[in-house]
């Protein structure tokens, strides 16, 4: 293969035609990197045009490997052509994200394995899991401790923070997408969950029990504590709108009896109101709308009257026991914001409303309202 010189007209061997540039034709270069560039596009026949089109093919979802098949130009000098030209080359794992290697990925796992992905093939499964189990002693590296703490070792240590699916890096991102971002996960989530067998279930079960009964005391007191911790630091960060979305949809499958019989009670009298109203970041079960007022329902239990129960009285919630007196200074807060707040509040307690039938139950509720 020859190469013709475009500053001299001569021909020369491809090998030899670089040394011809450097011992002729050297000063007439800036410097050795555009003396460089010119024996390759001479080399490759590539013109301005033809390199413009080469960097914008790379920029835009590129990579030196298909331009490489496209137009005949090895791998080394393709790379040095972008180099020489300031155009950053991307890191093996940048390549692999552009779509045209996923693209050309999935085309070739399906040809081969009859998967768009080479993990999902049974075989290659089996294979892992062999090789996982001849070598660490389970069918998946992620369930060896070691393994996750040497994986977070890393992470710190190359970019000061854990991998991404510590719990942290997880509420965050839970907490930093769309409505609609995580309207698709849950739907997915629940679809998952729908097809699961009831061996499946159980065995789901069985090892979260598995693993909870294996916690110290220390660790139950620190996961607790670190649960709770979480859920009241999202809680604050939720805007009035989102919070007030998030009430609802709680208090939604989770309405006692008891506030139902009022509703339909206050429906019956024509009396239209707003269920669940909400005042910084606290719900009441129902303002009557148009005015200032408030309707607390509270069952006797959950709530502890003070008419049936003792301020040391210890009630056995479920999962755990409540001291009397600390749900009364719940309701108390709760009471204060609704005052502070120019609103009156009617509380309504079980065993006023339980023994009434619904005319008598009618006037007591207007009785009550008309005190206001």
């Amino acid at each position: 293969m020859t190469v013709k010189c475009e500053k001299c007209g001569g021909e020369f061997n491809n090998k030899m035609f670089k040394l011809h540039v450097r011992n002729t034709h050297l000063v007439e270069f800036k410097n050795s990197d555009e003396m460089e560039l010119f024996v390759l596009k001479s080399r490759f026949n590539l013109t301005d045009e033809l390199v413009s089109e080469l960097i914008h093919k790379y920029e835009n979802d590129g990579t030196v490997l298909t331009l490489v098949n496209e137009y005949n130009i090895p791998h080394k000098s393709l790379s040095l052509v972008f180099r020489l030209n300031g155009v950053k080359l991307k890191s093996i794992s940048e390549a692999t994200k552009q779509k045209s290697v996923r693209d050309k990925y999935k085309k070739t796992c399906v040809a081969k394995y009859g998967v768009s992905n080479v993990s999902k093939c049974d075989k290659i499964k089996e294979k892992k899991k062999e090789t996982f189990i001849e070598n660490y002693g389970v069918d998946n590296i992620f369930k060896t401790d070691e393994f996750k703490e040497s994986l977070n070792d890393l992470m710190i240590n190359k970019y000061g923070t854990k991998r991404l699916t510590n719990p942290d890096k997880i509420r965050e991102a839970w907490t930093n997408k769309t409505d609609t971002e995580k309207n698709i996960i849950i739907k997915k989530h629940k679809l998952t969950k729908s097809n699961w067998s009831d061996e499946h279930k159980s065995n789901v079960i069985k090892k979260m029990m598995e693993t909870k009964s294996n916690w110290s005391d220390e660790e139950i007191f620190i996961n607790g504590r670190n649960i709770s911790n979480g859920l009241k630091k999202m809680w604050s960060n939720l805007s009035d709108d989102e919070f007030n979305k998030r009430m609802v949809r709680l208090h939604k499958n989770f309405i006692s009896k008891l506030e139902i019989r009022v509703r339909d009670i206050l429906t019956r009298l024509n009396i239209s109101f707003t269920p669940q109203y909400p005042i910084n970041h606290r719900t009441y079960d129902i303002k009557i709308d148009n005015t200032n007022i408030l309707i607390e329902v509270n069952g006797d239990f959950w709530h502890a009257n003070p008419r049936k129960y003792k301020g040391s009285d210890i009630l056995p919630f479920p999962n755990k026991e409540v001291i009397a007196e600390s749900l009364w200074g719940k309701d108390e807060k709760k009471l204060n914001i609704a005052l502070k707040n120019g609103f009156k509040v009617l509380p309504l307690w079980e065993m006023d409303i339980r023994p009434l039938n619904d005319i008598e139950l009618e006037l007591f509720i207007i009785e009550k309202i008309s005190e206001l």
